[in-house]
Parts: C-alpha cells; sequence; structure tokens
C-alpha cells in the first residue's frame, strides 16, 4: 500500500546498507503490484491471508526463502516487508479508535471504511512523491529499458508482461507532478522509511543469505 516511490526509497536504503548493485533488485521491488495490472488477485501476488490484510511473510519465506539470494527474489521481499511494516504499524496511526475516521494533513476530519481509507491511500501521495524522490535521489530510469532475467524465481510474477508493470510505474511517476491534499505529512513518511529499512535490513543481515 505505500506508493511507488517509498517502495523505490525503502529499496534504495536496503540496498546500499547490503552493497546490492543490480536491476534485479529493483524489478522484484516493484513485482508484487503486477497483479492488479494483470487480473490477479492481490492475495495471490502480497502472500497475505485475506484481501486488505497484511502480507503474510512466513508464506513467502516457506516458498521462497532458498532463493533469496537471487537479488529479484530479495527485492521482492523487501517490497512485501515494506506493505507488513506499514499495514501494521503506520496505517492504524492515522485511524481513530473507531476506526471510521482519518484526519488529513490540513486537520479535515473524514468518515470513511476500509475500502475508502485505502483510496486515500493510493490516491493521496501526490506532490509528497516528488519531494521523496529529490530526496532520496531515486532513480527510475530502468523502467525505459526492455527488462530479462534468467533468475526470477518467483511463480506469482509473469514475466512475459513486465512491460505493463513497467508503464504504470511510469504513469506514477507522472501523476506525482499533479498537486492533491495528501494525508501524510513528509516527516511522517520518511520516518517510516527510515524505520522500515532499518528494520528489514537487520532481518535480512540475520538470515545469513548475502
Amino acid at each position: 500500500m505505500p506508493s511507488t516511490i517509498v517502495h523505490a526509497a525503502v529499496n534504495k536504503k536496503v540496498a546500499n546498507k547490503l552493497g546490492i548493485d543490480n536491476i534485479d533488485f529493483n524489478v522484484g521491488g516493484i513485482s508484487p503490484d503486477i497483479s492488479k495490472l494483470v487480473g490477479n488477485d492481490r492475495c495471490y501476488s502480497h502472500f497475505c491471508n485475506t484481501f486488505y490484510g497484511p502480507p503474510n511473510l512466513d508464506k513467502f519465506l516457506y516458498k521462497y526463502r532458498e532463493y533469496l539470494r537471487e537479488p529479484f527474489v530479495l527485492g521482492y521481499y523487501v517490497h512485501l516487508y515494506t506493505d507488513y511494516l506499514f499495514e501494521t504499524y503506520f496505517v492504524p496511526s492515522f485511524l481513530s479508535e473507531e476506526r471510521n475516521v482519518i484526519t488529513k494533513i490540513d486537520g479535515t476530519k473524514v468518515s470513511c471504511n476500509e475500502a475508502i481509507f485505502k483510496q486515500y491511500i493510493y490516491n493521496d501521495y501526490t506532490d509528497l512523491n516528488t519531494k521523496l524522490i529529490s530526496k532520496y535521489k531515486l532513480d527510475f530510469s530502468f523502467l525505459d529499458e526492455p527488462y530479462t532475467s534468467n533468475k526470477a524465481f518467483i511463480d506469482e510474477v509473469p514475466m512475459d508482461k513486465i512491460d505493463v508493470l513497467f508503464k504504470a510505474n511510469k504513469e506514477i511517476l507522472q501523476k506525482s507532478k499533479e498537486r492533491k491534499h495528501f494525508l501524510f505529512d513528509t516527516k511522517d513518511i520518511v520516518s517510516f522509511i527510515e524505520f522500515s529499512s532499518k528494520i528489514i535490513t537487520e532481518k535480512i543481515e540475520s538470515m545469513n543469505i548475502l
């Protein structure tokens, strides 16, 4: 549920800390979101137990742990872990105890159910994204290059449709130039990126897979 730019920032910080410089890692890091573009259920690519639930990391590791040394698979894992932390720790801080009211950055309170809240999250990053791209010096040039890999072990990603994913992400980047009233403050998202990259890096290091 974090934006493509939030995922890219977390992925970059994890990659830097682990000494990874590989396009497969970058592509793996955006690949879980291909499901909604090719008509598959989100739970299929995100290994979640329910549609709105966070990824089940144990389920992913049960199937792919032996392949985590491959950058594509590791990038995929970082994406799922970031989603898990976002939905488990970050999202609840923006919902009232009754879980039906959110407070936007301008103080406006909005009554909503879980589905409406998801829409706010997906659509209210906008100019916040441009700030993150600048702060973390994010490079998305790989989206303009043809991608082929012989080391993509994720069954849940139709590699023959990867161009669809690249196109969708380029459109997201283009829309980031638009302005809206976003829900999150920059400092909140930056705090999440720093927190997540630290937690995920420490977890990967503890696995002794690199």
